[in-house]
């Protein structure tokens, strides 16, 4: 035992040292990505301080020079011009009065007059006397030893001679010492402000990685997440679709066949249930692809009084057994024929009729449907109207809210998911319209909503009963593919209801090999969603097959529990050339076959 526990010890001692090591390697990384991302301004920081110390301070002195020479043979020469006189005259005091004013400058340290010969006549001045003076016919300036000395002629007639006037330089020195102090100050300066700036950079860069990589890593994780609840939507779309596919596709069948009283009641209470059922997922499913952008909406030819019919009558039957009655008008004004969205207009109004005959005990429900202003407009005003317990004004925002409902009571004895409302007032604002609601407590409620619905010339096609003829015998034999035993028997039975010859087989290897040996159906239905060899490779499959064999194409039509957003357009790229959803319909299925077997 002390052997496993010393190797345990062992295995969790290296992968702590392994996370160091690796923690230590990342954040060395992230360093020197800051550092070089920093380094061109340090650098630049530096080249300032470089500039300031080396030029600056030399420019000074060189300044400092230029200023002292000028002043210097400015000075020399205006003495020798005033001199000239005193010379002349031989007047030492007058010579040494202006000799005295020239040593009088703080710069100078000595002042001489001196003879055509050199030898020196006057001198005044803190530095030891001059014993000669250079000759010279012009003015010269030279420095040595910290001293500038300029030499200018005295132009005297009679005794002419030479003026010299000696500078001192430590001031300069001085000045450049200073400035030197001064570039090196800024200089640090600099190099402090660089070194702040670029740790600051650093720092921030650090920072902002940092927030680049947690917003990466959320965003990884959300779209994970989002993943997930798409494929757990889609699972349990297509684990609960399944068995509600046999359970209200027998409903179906029994209600067909002949029942006593009592057993057309268990039948229709079966049938209710599984609706219910039905309808709780349809809410959430829909509700899932609104917030994720994915329900869109398509424009297409319809008639609004054949709509308002057709949803007063899905709904009639409640309203009945609750004895309400349902009224519905159309003004004269509305437009036979609109553009519009079928599907969602009538998902809608369901909804808010489904609710008002829910919610209303005793009275009326009416639905409306006049224009919306005038026709330029060409907006259509729906009304939903009921008698029933009505809702406080303090609640009518919240209505509209996802898994929200007025209270627990309201909760418990009418049930509901409180997605219904929030599905209608995202699909009315899909459709660019505005859905409200104007209510009294006790007195009732009126749902509202206005979309937009331009006239057309298109007539929409409403089906008639004659072309929906029930149990018409036909030549035509379908093949269905469905890994579940339940659902093969559910839709041989829908087929057989219908007229259909049917084979079924429980995989897509075996309708592959079936197509393949040379059998000819009319359509096939196919599961999409089958161990091995799914509906679509089987789809894929046999399409390969027809386009190697030059033979005739045959309809497949995915029969699947998967009902998200993207599924319909998956099964079409797979190569199906349609969609029915399950819980498989009959008039849905009668509709589908007589379209596609017409065409085999």
């Amino acid at each position: 035992m002390s052997y496993f526990r010393q190797e345990i010890s062992n295995k969790l001692l290296a992968r702590q040292v392994l996370a160091w090591f690796t923690q230590r390697v990342t954040s060395s990384r992230k360093l020197a990505k800051a550092a070089a991302t920093t380094a061109p301004i340090a650098l630049a920081f530096m080249a300032l301080a470089l500039v300031e110390v080396s030029y600056f301070p030399g420019r000074d002195s060189s300044l400092h020079v230029a200023a002292l020479r000028a002043k210097a043979i400015a000075l020399a020469e205006l003495t020798a011009n005033s001199a000239v006189p005193a010379l002349e005259f031989e007047d030492d005091a007058v010579l040494l009065e202006f000799l005295n004013g020239v040593a009088r400058d703080s710069d100078v340290v000595q002042v001489a007059a001196c003879a055509s010969d050199g030898s020196v006549l006057r001198s005044v001045g803190t530095q030891s006397r001059q014993s000669r003076c250079p000759a010279t016919a012009k003015t010269r300036v030279d420095m040595s030893a910290g001293v500038l000395r300029v030499v200018t002629p005295i132009a005297a007639k009679t005794h002419p001679g030479t003026l010299l006037v000696s500078f001192r330089t430590d001031t300069i020195v001085q000045a450049r010492q200073a400035a030197e102090r001064v570039a090196l100050a800024i200089a640090a300066g600099i190099l402090l402000l660089g070194l702040g700036v670029s740790w600051w950079m650093a720092r921030n860069l650090l920072r902002l990685q940092g927030l680049l990589e947690e917003n990466r890593s959320a965003r990884a994780r959300a779209e994970a997440a989002n993943e997930a609840k798409s494929a757990f939507l889609a699972n349990m779309s297509h684990e609960i679709r399944t068995p509600m596919n046999g359970v209200i596709g027998v409903a179906q069948l029994l209600a067909e066949g002949p029942l006593n009283a009592l057993q057309r009641r268990h039948v229709q209470t079966i049938s209710r249930s599984g609706e219910l059922l039905l309808a709780v997922i349809n809410d959430i499913l829909d509700f899932s692809k609104v917030e994720a952008g994915k329900l869109n909406i398509t424009l297409a030819p319809l008639d609004v009084r054949s709509l308002v019919v057709e949803v007063c009558d899905a709904v009639r039957a409640t309203a009945q057994a609750k004895g309400l009655a349902l009224h519905d008008s159309v003004s004269a004004g509305v437009p036979d024929a609109v553009s519009g969205d079928d599907l969602r207009l009538r998902q809608v109004l369901l909804n808010l009729l489904s609710n008002a005959i829910k919610f209303t005990a005793h009275g009326t429900v009416r639905l409306d449907v006049r224009e919306a202003g005038d026709v330029a407009n060409a907006r259509l005003r729906f009304n939903v109207t009921d008698t029933g317990i009505g809702i406080a004004t303090s609640h009518h925002q919240d209505l509209f809210e996802a898994f929200t409902q007025v209270d627990d009571v309201s909760t418990r004895r009418y049930g509901g998911t409180g997605l219904g409302l929030a599905i209608c007032k995202r699909l009315v604002t899909l459709m660019n319209g505005t859905l409200g609601i104007e209510s009294t407590p006790g007195l009732g409620s009126t749902f509202w909503f206005e979309v937009p619905l331009v006239p057309t010339e298109h007539k929409a096609h409403v089906a008639t009963l004659a072309e929906r003829t029930p149990n018409q015998v036909t030549t035509s034999r379908l093949l269905a593919v469905d890994d579940n035993e339940i659902n093969r028997g559910v839709i041989e039975h829908l087929a057989q209801q219908l007229g259909y010859g049917i084979d079924l087989v429980e995989g897509g290897r075996e309708a592959v090999e079936r197509i393949k040996s040379g059998a000819h159906y009319s359509v096939i239905l196919m599961d999409c969603q089958m161990p091995e060899v799914d509906g679509y490779m089987a789809t894929r499959d046999i399409r390969a097959w027809e386009a190697l064999t030059a033979a005739k194409r045959t309809p497949i039509v995915a029969v699947t529990a998967h009902a998200l957003a993207g599924e319909e357009q998956k099964v079409r790229a797979a190569g199906m050339d349609a969609f029915l959803p399950k819980p498989v319909r009959l008039e849905a299925l009668r509709t589908l076959l007589e379209k596609w077997a017409a065409l085999a």
